[in-house]
């Protein structure tokens, strides 16, 4: 098994950018969170040029951090994220799949996104809602979601091989206020760990 390439990903939620590296652990990792100002979206740990095939095999970029982490959101809140390609080893489009929850595709484009510029793309009147989403080679997209189903739920590419290479991250989503909201306690005489 060889190593695959990234998909960087930056997201917001509940007032609080995050940003997180997926690939080559079990889940999310590189996680980072910042209070927003009135700036946009937030930056990655490392920036770099994601998309020049010249540092494709550059080993201080392509090698993240393993760690199992999950990312817990409120319940209700609006969970927006991109979605970025990178031109590390294999250059090719990752078919990211979201479950639990549709979620609607803000915008798409080539090269690397640009927080500035890229936001006046949006798509906010009549956005394409989906479950699963291919960014493209050399591109990135950005995706909104509303966190409004309790429970655990996983992202991640849909190329098989992506898997267990660690091309997926999971979401935590807390309890809502209501009876409906709420997942049911586990059974009493569910194993533990």
């Amino acid at each position: 098994m060889g190593v695959s390439n990234l998909l960087l990903i930056l997201a917001k939620w509940d007032g609080v950018d995050w940003v997180a590296l997926l690939g080559y652990a079990p889940s999310e990792i590189g996680l980072r969170r910042r209070r927003v100002c009135q700036q946009p979206c937030s930056k990655p740990p490392v920036k770099f040029d994601y998309t020049n095939p010249n540092i494709s095999l550059d080993e201080s970029l392509i090698y993240a951090p393993k760690a199992t982490k999950v990312k817990k959101l409120k319940y209700n809140s609006t969970v927006e994220i991109v979605l970025q390609n990178t031109a590390f080893v294999g250059i090719e489009n990752h078919p990211i799949h979201l479950h639990g929850f549709n979620f609607h595709v803000l915008a798409q484009g080539f090269g690397n996104y640009d927080s500035v510029n890229d936001q006046e793309k949006f798509n906010l009147v009549n956005p394409q809602a989906r479950n699963t989403i291919v960014v493209p080679v050399g591109g990135w997209a950005v995706i909104r979601f509303q966190a409004n189903n309790p429970g655990i739920w996983l992202a991640h590419c849909h190329l098989d091989v992506h898997l267990p290479w660690g091309l997926a991250m999971a979401f935590e989503v807390e309890n809502g206020p209501t009876l409906s909201s709420t997942l049911p306690p586990p059974p009493i005489d569910l194993p533990q760990c």
